[in-house]
């Protein structure tokens, strides 16, 4: 809760949306909703005190400012985070953010209720992700685990791979000569993000191997220099996990993306899949030298797009 200029009182959900079903390989859904109940007679209690108190209290209630009200209460703290703001378009309504530490370095901070921590670890050792900043011990209220991890901008040249699959043209709305890729440099692209999953998949994680599950161009960045790509790295960790034995959520969404045989709700992660899921996002066909990209991505791109992923 928090009071605006307007003296105007704002309340924030007391939980989030919660499933109700039953998930065997997801107990920790379900251990949520049951910490939830055991906590609402101690919940009311509390509010009940805080009212009372409030209600003959002279003391000043905290000024947050605006800047607050879109931002997640671990990152209020100005003692810890600076300058903090949303990673892309605010509809899309994603926990995850940038913001400036202690010792003036710059952290993606992303709320999520499960995350591969190990995988990412695995790869970013291997230089194929960044490198995480915090441990899966940092869980804060709701169960949500706060994952900070390196920060690619794409002031130093790291963009979307999605970003790069636009028309020329486009890229240059948002970023300088430099970084732009062409049609001709299309193939070679989708080949080295092939390459890039072949080592992630190469890379033992307690010793097993890992999929990814959501390799889609959104989650892997590219660093541009002269035109040509430097490095990748993959992001967005969310499901990320052993092979044959970590389960896609019961909320993918089948409706809007097309995912290769055998993803759907609850079913197995599997190395192939991040392989057959890139290359239905990225037909290399469609890149041949005077191919319209348009047929690809007949809405274009966003700028955000620059940027997102995590």
């Amino acid at each position: 809760m928090c009071v605006d200029a307007n003296a105007t009182v704002v309340c924030e959900p007391l939980t989030s949306a919660m499933d109700m079903l039953l998930i065997p390989h997801l107990p920790d859904s379900f251990a949520a909703l049951a910490s939830m109940f055991e906590a609402m007679p101690q919940l009311v209690r509390d509010l009940h005190s805080h009212y009372q108190y409030a209600a003959t209290s002279t003391k000043k209630l905290n000024f947050l400012g605006p800047d607050h009200e879109q931002l997640p209460y671990p990152l209020w703290d100005p003692e810890i985070w600076s300058n903090p703001r949303q990673l892309g378009p605010a509809h899309m309504h994603r926990l995850v953010y940038v913001a400036t530490d202690q010792h003036n370095q710059q952290q993606v901070i992303k709320f999520t209720k499960q995350y591969g921590w190990d995988v990412q670890r695995a790869w970013a050792a291997a230089d194929l992700a960044p490198n995480l900043c915090s441990s899966p011990e940092q869980v804060v209220a709701g169960r949500w685990q706060c994952v900070q991890m390196e920060y690619l901008p794409s002031r130093a040249g790291w963009l979307t791979m999605r970003f790069l699959m636009q028309p020329v043209k486009e890229q240059l709305k948002y970023a300088p000569a430099s970084w732009v890729l062409g049609p001709a440099q299309m193939p070679d692209l989708v080949k080295q993000a092939e390459q890039l999953l072949h080592r992630a998949h190469s890379v033992q994680v307690s010793g097993s191997f890992a999929a990814h599950g959501d390799a889609r161009p959104d989650n892997i960045m590219v660093l541009v220099e002269a035109c040509n790509v430097k490095q990748m790295k993959l992001i967005d960790m969310d499901w990320a996990g052993v092979s044959g034995s970590t389960f896609y959520p019961v909320t993918l969404n089948a409706q809007t993306i097309l995912w290769p045989a055998g993803v759907g709700p609850g079913q197995p992660l599997q190395q192939k899949h991040d392989l057959e899921l890139l290359k239905l996002q990225v037909n290399p066909a469609l890149f041949a030298a005077g191919t319209s990209w348009r047929k690809m991505f007949p809405n274009g791109v966003q700028v955000s797009d620059m940027e997102l992923g995590f």
